[in-house]
């Protein structure tokens, strides 16, 4: 598939720039005990501290979100990878030619009950159960139940996804995790479900930690973005053809 940029390339470019943005400037208001100016008072009114912690509770729900929507559109990449190869015609684009992880992945769901919803007479290459799959996929993400986040993506789920694709691979296992992927989750999750105020959610943070899992976790997600483009460009998600094996030589 020859794109010059993925759409969760271009996604995480913007949106990690948002976040640096605000995690940066909130950095600069805590650490400089900035105030708020009011021009028509021409005064400065100071920033009231349990505000900061409220600030540094969105901080949270930025790096999340930053995590949610990036994944879930590498995800839609690679669907989309795979759908440009089914419309061009390649012979390999069935279920029989997927990788290992993919090929379960499409029968699993398959046996879930799909099958319940098909009917009428299928071609044999099983190419319709490969596109079923994915607009199956995207049918849930429609009715906002996507199957690979909904708000529980930390690192161990993002590895899991990774593996469920065949991705993991094509990266470095070491970069694979960051500990601000499990601590945004469970942040998000925590005032999400209101099991915590904004305020209390922020209070055990410094700004200067903050900052520095907002950058871990960027980092972390640019690895799985590459991973992500070189496993579209060489189409990971197909097993490679088997070594044919050379004819027996003939007696002279």
């Amino acid at each position: 598939m020859a794109v010059s940029m993925l759409m969760c390339r271009s996604l995480l470019n913007e949106r990690g720039r948002e976040v640096l943005l605000y995690l940066r400037f909130l950095k600069t208001v805590i650490n400089e005990d900035a105030g708020l100016h009011l021009p028509r008072e021409n005064a400065t009114a100071p920033i009231d501290r349990d505000l900061t912690h409220t600030l540094k509770a969105n901080g949270y729900l930025l790096i999340y979100n930053l995590v949610e929507a990036t994944m879930t559109m590498a995800i839609t990449d690679i669907h989309r990878a795979m759908r440009c190869d089914m419309a061009a015609g390649l012979d390999d684009m069935t279920l029989d030619c997927l990788n290992p992880a993919l090929f379960e992945r499409v029968l699993r769901r398959f046996k879930e009950g799909a099958s319940d919803k098909l009917s009428g007479s299928y071609p044999s290459s099983g190419a319709w159960l490969v596109k079923y799959w994915l607009d199956d996929h995207d049918q849930a993400v429609r009715n906002n139940k996507n199957p690979l986040a909904s708000g529980n993506l930390d690192g161990q789920k993002i590895v899991e996804m990774a593996k469920k694709y065949g991705f993991d691979t094509y990266g470095r296992e070491d970069q694979m995790k960051h500990p601000g992927l499990y601590k945004a989750k469970e942040k998000r999750n925590a005032l999400a479900h209101g099991k915590t105020s904004f305020k209390d959610c922020g209070m055990d943070t410094s700004v200067d930690l903050l900052l520095e899992e907002g950058v871990g976790v960027l980092r972390c997600l640019r690895h799985h973005v590459r991973a992500v483009e070189a496993f579209i460009a060489q189409r990971g998600y197909v097993r490679p053809p088997r070594a044919v094996a050379a004819p027996p030589l003939q007696p002279a």
